[in-house]
């Protein structure tokens, strides 16, 4: 069987996620999996990969942007304030604006900056989106190549055609097998086995794997690991992983319940795909993976515990259950 979250009510098992997963280390090879090898749409796993082209282009360089920016543009901001402020100053570095991102608008994602807008009577902005960033340093490898800046993020558009080619470079396979969609921020996502996209972050624990993109890609694993609250934000898995096992882990998740991670001390990397989409199971599945392959101590488990077994809150804030991870071996599956 394939592994599993648990929601448990009371004594009783109420739900089931299943979870499809890879795990490669250094030399590409697959050490762990329960998954069929069918493409999986990465979503924002792929951040930084994009922010490694970004840096490779030399637009980073020409425009100054600071490694705080890199971190930011690799990750999946959580709209508070120093996020939004900071995305209008790579804008403001480019020489562009607010109104010349695609990403479309919705609220913070932290509760707290949500609200401030509400109760100020302010509708959140292309900033607020998570994505705001990301979409800031395409326009910038735009502008760094003399693309045009309308269109861009399209899948016809050549900073487009440039990121499917680097994409394609760094998974190690050709174009052509990569499935192409249209994620929720209007720019494409990349469709991939999980086995692929794990090896490219085993590749991140070793950046001279990647060749010419080692250099730019040293770079973009240094800014997350020193800023992880610029890849994500308050109170966010991604953010809480990297900080409790500061520096040995590059931690990005995706929407419809995608996750990955470079593990840098052991060299490997996992990809993770709740088969269902539910995000509430990445958490518990990525630290019951992580403790049961003796990476994470018990120091680090107890900051985690939050992600690890969370609590399940009725409307009265009473804890009436929890997510579980259950981790069950394949018949083709070893553990490290």
């Amino acid at each position: 069987m394939v592994p599993e979250v648990l929601l448990v009510r009371g004594d009783r098992v109420e739900s089931r996620h299943h979870i499809a997963y890879a795990i490669v280390d250094g030399d590409g090879t697959v050490v762990a999996s329960s998954t069929d090898g069918e493409p999986v749409f990465i979503r924002s796993v792929v951040k930084p990969l994009i922010c490694i082209l970004i840096v490779a282009s030399g637009a980073a360089e020409r425009f100054g942007f600071t490694r705080e920016e890199i971190a930011l543009i690799a990750g999946s901001h959580s709209g508070e304030p120093v996020q939004v402020s900071m995305v209008v100053q790579i804008l403001e570095k480019i020489g562009l604006k607010e109104e010349q991102l695609r990403c479309g608008a919705h609220p913070p994602f932290h509760e707290a900056s949500a609200l401030a807008l509400s109760e100020a009577g302010v509708a959140p902005t292309a900033l607020h989106n998570n994505c705001s960033a990301s979409h800031a340093g395409v326009l910038a490898l735009a502008v760094q190549r003399g693309y045009p800046i309308a269109g861009y993020g399209s899948l016809g558009h050549p900073a487009e055609a440039e990121i499917l080619s680097a994409c394609a470079a760094m998974f190690e396979v050709e174009p052509s097998s990569i499935v192409v969609a249209v994620d929720g921020c209007a720019m494409p996502t990349f469709g991939v086995p999980l086995a692929v996209a794990a090896r490219f972050y085993a590749r991140l624990a070793a950046p001279e794997s990647l060749g010419r993109w080692g250099d730019a890609a040293h770079v973009v694993t240094g800014a997350m690991l020193e800023f992880p609250y610029l890849v994500a934000g308050t109170g966010r898995f991604d953010t809480t992983l990297m900080q409790a096992a500061h520096p040995s882990i590059v931690s990005k998740s995706g929407a419809e319940g995608v996750h990955a991670l470079a593990w840098m001390d052991g060299r490997w990397g996992m990809c993770t795909k709740v088969i269902d989409g539910a995000d509430r199971a990445v958490a518990p599945f990525v630290v019951e993976a992580l403790r049961a392959n003796g990476i994470l101590n018990a120091r680090q488990l107890e900051t985690l515990s939050a992600f690890h077994t969370p609590p399940i809150f009725n409307n009265a804030h009473e804890i009436v259950g929890n997510l579980e991870p259950v981790r069950r071996r394949t018949a083709d599956e070893r553990q490290l």
